[in-house]
């Protein structure tokens, strides 16, 4: 899937990986201890980044998902765990309020709904699109950003964290996603945050913590058919 839609595809995945119902809008202010910088910080911002996500072969991380919506008042949060092993494999398995389990493996796409410590796979549905996705998915974790530079508008600020903010150069685009903001620690370069801004103001957080960093993993968290995984939530 070209990288021009990389916008528009994560924010699906996101919606149809995790299937989280609207929640509240409020203003997040994560920019607020954050400063525009020049071009040459800009390339070095990116350079450092590019270069530390290069070096990821694992990763083990815990996320919190909040969905905000203009219109309702509740911001709904939903708990998972993510799992990456470079060049191409990735699961993003939801724990909480229910639990689901989404893969990506050697181009292949899987998912599976887990009820009463029992795991069924599911009908994946619209396959190539969760194929393009999960695979952008992959490119920033990889810290592939090149690419997106001919499809988006990159505007990088400096504070607390590092703030990579990609606009969409396709008025058509923009009319879905205003940004894709990605938040990355100062010290660690380990991506902290992804907030995707909607039009009338909702939006889309994730948080990740706990980051483990290339740890050996259990090939079979991965597998297609009948991944591993603990019959209670856990984390």
């Amino acid at each position: 899937m070209q990288n021009k839609y990389l916008l528009k595809f994560v924010s699906l995945a996101l919606l149809l990986i995790l299937l989280i119902p609207g929640a509240a809008n409020a203003g997040t202010g994560e920019n607020r201890n954050n400063n525009p910088v020049s071009q040459e910080r800009k390339r070095q911002i990116i350079k450092s980044i590019e270069e530390h996500l290069h070096t990821l072969k694992t990763l083990r991380a815990e996320f919190i998902q909040e969905r905000h919506v203009a219109l309702f008042l509740d911001v709904l949060k939903s708990k998972g765990l993510l799992y990456f092993e470079r060049p191409d494999k990735l699961r993003w398995e939801l724990t909480e309020p229910y639990r689901t389990i989404m893969l990506f493996n050697d181009r292949n796409v899987a998912k599976f709904r887990i009820e009463k410590g029992k795991m069924d796979k599911a009908s994946v549905g619209m396959e190539d699109l969760l194929r393009g996705v999960l695979g952008q998915i992959i490119s920033i974790l990889k810290g592939d950003f090149g690419n997106s530079m001919e499809a988006y508008n990159m505007e990088v600020f400096e504070g607390e964290n590092y703030l990579l903010r990609l606009l969409p150069k396709s008025e058509r685009m923009a009319e879905s996603i205003q940004t894709l903001e990605l938040y990355f620690d100062k010290k660690t370069l380990n991506m902290s945050q992804i907030i995707i801004r909607e039009p009338q103001n909702d939006f889309m957080k994730i948080i990740f913590s706990n980051q483990r960093i290339n740890e050996t993993l259990n090939n079979e968290l991965f597998n297609l058919e009948n991944p591993a995984y603990q019959t209670r939530a856990y984390y």
